[in-house]
């Protein structure tokens, strides 16, 4: 009876492990490259160094309304 405790116990805790964390990408759309912006890119960066489950998707439009709207439609 003990050793099916235990196994049971066991299996329960390998199960728990399968849990799937969700991944999440975060599109930013620029319309120039600035100091500024690179500063801030800078910092956008260094935070998804603390959440391992988010990536970063960067785009500049140059100021070019055409640009703007292709990488919102990304």
């Amino acid at each position: 009876m003990r050793k099916l405790l235990y196994v049971m116990t066991l299996c329960l805790l390998m199960t728990g492990c399968n849990s799937r964390t969700p991944q999440y990408r975060i599109g930013v759309s620029q319309c120039l490259d600035d100091a500024w912006r690179q500063k801030m890119n800078y910092e956008m960066e260094r935070e998804l160094l603390l959440h391992p489950d988010m990536t970063l998707s960067r785009r500049i439009a140059y100021g070019s309304n055409e640009l703007h709207a292709d990488c919102q439609s990304q």
